[in-house]
């Protein structure tokens, strides 16, 4: 678990702090309208291969830690977790 939360805080620091800095594109986070197994909606990254159509995401915004990334999507469905794929 550990070894996770370092992954994923070098991935927002890569991906947004270091682009945020450089006036670049910022990244944008996504939920997925329908849940999967166990009513769990995932929670990913706009340039993710998983993300589903327009249809079926609402658009979380941006977000400089994980917490808060969370507690944006438990606002919208009780239960939610991270793509494995893209923010792993």
């Amino acid at each position: 678990m550990e070894t996770s939360l370092v992954n994923i805080r070098k991935f927002l620091s890569d991906h947004i702090f270091l682009p945020f800095i450089k006036r670049e594109a910022v990244s944008s986070f996504y939920i997925e309208k329908k849940a999967r197994l166990n009513e769990i909606h995932i929670i990913h990254i706009n340039t993710c291969d998983l993300l589903p159509d327009e249809e079926g995401r609402k658009k979380l915004g941006f977000f400089g830690n994980l917490s808060d990334l969370l507690k944006a999507g438990e606002e919208k469905f009780e239960h939610v977790k991270l793509c494995k794929y893209c923010l792993s």
